[in-house]
């Protein structure tokens, strides 16, 4: 559907700009459509540029029950008005044309001394005050706490009763556009009428929601106004604001994921509670707090004007899809599925951190080892990592994109691995906790060598495909 913008943009015409001789000295507008209570534009030029004491021009409507003349946009317009073109000067200052007819041509006669005078003519037509909501369209979708712009605007309209150019109300008359809904439980314009003055082109005015539904809006005319063809009326559908939830994810048997309530408006001054219901607590739990284990459901609590506030997803299975649900008073349900995946422990040397995405996401698994090197000469501290991670369930890999913290009441022990104990200590057991996505141990090197350290899955945990071990150097 095409917009009042560019509706108006394709229908606009250049009008009033300066024609052909009318006669030796004076350069008139040429002929264009004014809409009946509207005006437009526009200048007389000279042939020559005027004299040291400058030209008085004189305009004169030859039928004032048709057209008027003013010397500016709000001014209301007058049989005849003089303008004075200054020195040098080749044009006179704007001056207003003014329609009081819909149909037929209207004349005008300038004159200035030692100039012959001249004729002009326009053509008089219908105009309509046309409405537009949000962004110029003609149907629109709200919310039930979320007003949207309304604009009604004075144009002119061609031969078939389409918009045409904008053009401003006459000056000296204050049009009264009433706004009408054909349904105001769903909603209605804020305020009900409203005033396009003199030398305005537009109004704006509010649609404020009332409840679900859809109703139309349309402006009542006033005398002098034409029904237009297209854009006599705006289409409304007002809906609940929805609910965002964290979805569409992946998430570790025993790991636990945040997500976020997001209003689709801010919670009313008494603020709003938001339910949300696992289908399967017995698969997926919810949680309000990082640290408590979740149950089948909970319920968040948003402080008036917000639209935020974190919540908890927590898994106790490693297959299959599990939806939870989100209601709230005066809000859409909504509903979103989370994907249970296995879990699994890494092992990485720590300012590596877990792999990289692109292992976890090619097609053809390419492993990369990430070995690390050290000296006894460095006597640094050196750590290794531990992180947890949900795994694809068909390449078994883990990434640092699939990096999520255990549940709470979950612990994770590690046993590791080294394969030479002469080249470094370590410890036997790390153990990680819900307190963070990983868990770091101290690497001591002891004698130039190699080693590689292996971590064993705990209970409960797969295996991952990619770093189960890393491998040590320790030099000089």
């Amino acid at each position: 559907m095409r917009n009042l913008r560019s509706l108006v943009a394709l229908a606009a015409l250049v009008v009033f700009q300066p024609a052909s001789f009318a006669a030796p000295g004076l350069i008139l507008p040429g002929d264009g459509v004014i809409g009946r209570n509207l005006e437009v534009f526009a200048t007389v030029r000279l042939a020559e540029p005027a004299p040291a004491a400058g030209l008085d021009v004189t305009i004169t409507s030859d039928d004032p029950t048709r057209l008027l003349l003013s010397e500016g946009p709000v001014k209301a317009g007058s049989k005849s008005i003089t303008l004075k073109v200054k020195a040098q000067y080749v044009e006179t200052p704007d001056f207003y044309i003014q329609a009081l007819g819909d149909s037929g041509t209207a004349t005008y006669t300038v004159t200035a001394p030692g100039l012959p005078s001249a004729n002009g003519s326009v053509t008089l037509g219908r105009s309509a005050l046309i409405i537009a909501g949000p962004f110029g369209g003609v149907v629109f979708r709200t919310t039930t706490g979320a007003p949207a712009k309304l604009t009604i605007t004075s144009a002119v309209l061609d031969s078939a009763g389409n918009p045409g150019q904008q053009q401003a109300i006459a000056g000296g008359l204050n049009i009264k556009a009433e706004l009408l809904s054909s349904d105001a439980k769903v909603g209605a314009a804020t305020p009900v009428a409203v005033t396009l003055a003199g030398g305005a082109t537009s109004a704006v005015a509010e649609f404020t929601p009332a409840g679900v539904g859809k109703t139309s809006l349309t402006v009542k005319l006033p005398p002098g106004f034409s029904t237009p063809a297209q854009f006599a009326s705006v289409a409304a559908t007002v809906d609940l604001p929805g609910i965002g939830l964290m979805g569409e994810i992946n998430l570790g048997k025993d790991l636990q994921v945040q997500g976020v309530v997001l209003l689709g408006e801010p919670a009313p001054a008494k603020g709003l509670d938001v339910k949300l219901t696992s289908e399967d607590p017995k698969r997926m739990l919810l949680s309000t707090q990082i640290d408590k284990t979740g149950s089948s459901s909970v319920t968040i609590h948003v402080s008036g004007g917000e639209s935020r506030v974190p919540y908890y997803i927590q898994s106790l299975a490693d297959s299959g899809t599990i939806e939870y649900t989100a209601t709230a008073p005066g809000y859409r349900t909504r509903t979103a599925p989370v994907t249970l995946t296995p879990s699994g422990v890494m092992v990485v040397y720590s300012p590596y951190g877990a792999p990289d995405e692109a292992e976890f996401l090619r097609a053809k698994q390419t492993i990369d080892p990430r070995p690390f090197t050290t000296s006894l000469a460095e006597h640094k501290p050196l750590h290794l990592a531990l992180w947890t991670v949900y795994l694809d369930p068909k390449t078994m890999r883990g990434a640092d994109m699939t990096a999520q913290r255990l549940r709470p009441g979950v612990t994770a022990a590690v046993e590791l691995d080294n394969s030479n104990p002469a080249v470094a200590k370590i410890a036997r057991s790390v153990t990680v906790s819900s307190a963070s996505e990983f868990a770091m141990t101290e690497f001591v090197p002891v004698s130039p060598g190699q080693t590689v350290i292996s971590a064993h899955t705990p209970p409960g945990f797969s295996t991952p495909s990619n770093a189960t071990s890393v491998t040590a150097t320790v030099k000089e």
